[in-house]
């Protein structure tokens, strides 16, 4: 009996044992799983964040385009090859009456300028060059049009009037294309103009902007805005 005894209590002994070696290695893939979905969702969070901010940032700057161009007067546009550029004018007290219109009725178009608000002057909006974007370089296709031997430029959005007061328009990088500022930025199969005007009251807003602030090659996004022109173009 007693023999007996102590053998059964060896064995359940051993089983204790194992059972607590069991328990601490399933524990361990537990912590090692939570720690692979924590590190995830950080990762996760931390893309979405960096997408979410610099969207954020482009709407400002396409945002900006439109109230400016809403009460414009279209002088032209700059055509391929020129970098996009769109030259016009807006109502301006210029007589300093209180309203932005002649005598007669007319709008007094012109522009801001650091003297004050003078009749004729124009705005121009452009994109200044600031630096590249090379599919060879990074090798990768960023318009995904089955190659990788595009280059694009860089650079900013800038408002310069006639007198010279100049701004840039947020600080986020604008890319066009290389070659021709009106080419398939996207792969659509359609040219992607940053500036395009019917001739009458509208003008489309195409901006493609660069997030660099996420894991892999830059991220490329479009924004698209349609203005309708409050005035009469005359």
């Amino acid at each position: 009996m007693t023999k007996r005894a102590i053998i059964s209590k060896k064995s359940c002994e051993g089983t204790s044992a194992l059972e607590i070696i069991i328990v601490v290695v399933i524990f361990g893939v537990v912590l090692f799983a939570l720690f692979g979905v924590f590190s995830s969702g950080d990762a996760s969070a931390g893309y979405l964040s960096a997408v979410t901010t610099h969207q954020g940032r482009s709407r400002q700057v396409i945002e900006k385009l439109s109230r400016e161009l809403i009460d414009a007067r279209v002088l032209g546009l700059a055509a391929p090859p020129g970098l996009p550029t769109i030259d016009f004018q807006i109502p301006v007290d210029a007589d300093a009456d209180g309203d932005v219109m002649t005598d007669d009725g007319l709008i007094e178009w012109g522009a801001p300028e650091v003297a004050g608000p003078t009749l004729g002057s124009f705005v121009r909006l452009a994109f200044e060059q600031s630096g590249t974007l090379s599919e060879p370089a990074d090798g990768f296709d960023y318009n995904r049009d089955g190659d990788q031997l595009d280059i694009f430029r860089l650079g900013r959005i800038v408002r310069t009037t006639q007198g010279g007061f100049r701004t840039q328009l947020g600080d986020i990088d604008v890319v066009v294309d290389q070659a021709d500022p009106t080419a398939d930025l996207d792969g659509d199969g359609q040219g992607d103009p940053l500036f395009s005007f019917n001739g009458v009251a509208e003008i489309d807003l195409r901006l493609f902007t660069v997030n660099r602030n996420i894991d892999g090659p830059p991220r490329i996004e479009s924004f698209d805005s349609r203005i309708n022109l409050r005035n009469p173009q005359f």
